[in-house]
């Protein structure tokens, strides 16, 4: 018999009893037939789907490689890596929100000037979430040219631009650029401007006396000449505000000085309450930046009521301190101007950055409208303090007892620690030191 593969099995009954066998084989030789005659169509299967399975790999290949503009991996991950460190090298923040408001890329320079430091995590989270409204604003402008905006207390230039693949906008790129430094520059040479104009004006003033005293003398009236210089004598310097108020802060008594000169040559007269009381700030780093703050809230007040007021206009401003029960105190700044004043609709916008009521001088150095009263009011909030509109002083020629106001007043109140405040003997010995 030919060798082959074959099976035995029994057949029981139903008692269980062996009663035959089956048995069931295969030949070899028909097995290796049946093999010979299928092999060939086998085989063809086989190199018909490797040709395929070739072609598809090649097109895959193809088409991924392109998607990737034919780099390899570690080559991705390369220009991934130099990507994120220029990115985050930039001085400049650069923030890019898709066309759902969500962020999808923002820079260490973007955290730092929007103050985002405490919020991790900022990719993919809305952007109206983090940002001001005046940047969200922005980003629904379609104007692409450089604006200032005011975040938190920093003055940013903000260039808008769209972000687009095959011409299809997928969002909007916001680049920030600190302004703070050029905006205080800007406002330093303001005051240095307006500092050279109140000493040519004051120049101007002190020949007009020379001249009177000159006059006098010429005359022979000795006494009225000895009298008008005695009236004279403390007019135009530090002594004329720290004399006549209790403003001992120098910084704040020669920026009220310069805004009076400054003011008193465009024809608009500030005063200074005369029970005004300012004492003297420590050299601590909390005083310090005490000091620029009362500078800064100051200046802005008195510039936007002289804006307000115009020649002829009044300007009234006082400062006081005021204690607490508890050891603590605060500072009351008030400035009150002769203007059209503010209505009451709009008390509460004019804090908001960009706003402003009043059109820009002609020639004057732009620092960006709108943002004074909203830098006060954010400078007012970190101190935990407050900022009011009220009424302010009547209209020129109309004074007295139940006259209506026209111009408005402006009370901030600043809460301070009392180690900021210098002690009696360093205020005593600084009055003493004055000329």
């Amino acid at each position: 018999m030919s060798p082959g593969v074959s099976r035995c099995l029994p057949i029981f009954d139903t008692r269980h009893s062996v009663i035959g066998a089956v048995s069931v084989g295969v030949l070899e030789s028909d097995l290796r037939s049946e093999y010979l005659s299928n092999s060939v169509w086998l085989f063809v299967t086989i190199a018909i789907a490797a040709i395929f399975g070739v072609i598809g790999a090649a097109w895959v290949t193809v088409v991924i490689r392109k998607r990737i503009f034919g780099l390899e991996p570690e080559q991705i991950a390369g220009l991934l890596e130099e990507r994120e460190a220029i990115l985050h090298g930039v001085r400049e923040g650069v923030v890019a929100v898709d066309e759902f408001g969500r962020i999808v890329l923002i820079n260490d320079a973007a955290v730092r000037l929007l103050s985002l430091e405490d919020e991790p995590d900022l990719v993919g989270t809305l952007a109206k979430e983090h940002l001001d409204d005046v940047l969200v604003g922005l980003l629904d402008d379609g104007d692409t040219e450089q604006s200032l905006a005011l975040s938190g207390e920093r003055v940013l230039l903000v260039r808008r631009d769209v972000a687009k693949i095959g011409g299809r906008p997928i969002g909007t790129i916001l680049i920030l650029r600190d302004n703070t430094e050029l905006h205080t520059l800007l406002r330093d040479l303001d005051g240095v401007q307006g500092l050279a104009d109140g000493l040519r004006a004051q120049a101007h003033g002190f020949a007009n006396k020379l001249h009177v005293i000159s006059g006098l003398l010429e005359l022979g009236r000795v006494d009225q000449a000895v009298s008008f210089i005695s009236h004279e004598r403390s007019g135009g310097t530090l002594l004329g505000v720290t004399g006549r108020t209790g403003i001992r802060e120098l910084e704040v008594a020669a920026l009220l000085l310069m805004k009076q000169t400054r003011a008193e040559e465009l024809g608009i007269a500030i005063t200074i309450e005369p029970d005004s009381t300012l004492p003297l700030l420590t050299s601590r780093p909390s005083a310090e930046i005490l000091r620029a703050d009362l500078v800064t809230i100051i200046g802005n007040l008195l510039d936007n009521a002289a804006e307000a007021t115009g020649a002829g206009g009044r300007i009234s401003v006082s400062v006081h301190e005021q204690a607490a029960a508890n050891g603590a105190g605060a500072l009351v700044i008030s400035v009150a101007d002769s203007g059209e004043g503010i209505p009451h609709g709009l008390r509460k916008r004019v804090f908001t950055a960009g706003y402003s009521s009043k059109a820009a001088r002609p020639g004057a150095v732009s620092t960006g409208r709108g943002i004074g009263l909203t830098l006060v009011k954010r400078i007012a909030t970190r101190y935990c303090g407050t900022v009011e509109i009220g009424d302010g002083l009547p209209a020129a020629g109309k004074s007295g007892a139940g006259c209506a106001t026209h111009g408005a007043r402006i009370t901030v109140t600043l809460p301070v620690s009392r180690g900021d405040i210098a002690s009696a003997e360093r205020i005593e010995s600084s009055i003493g030191g004055m000329p």
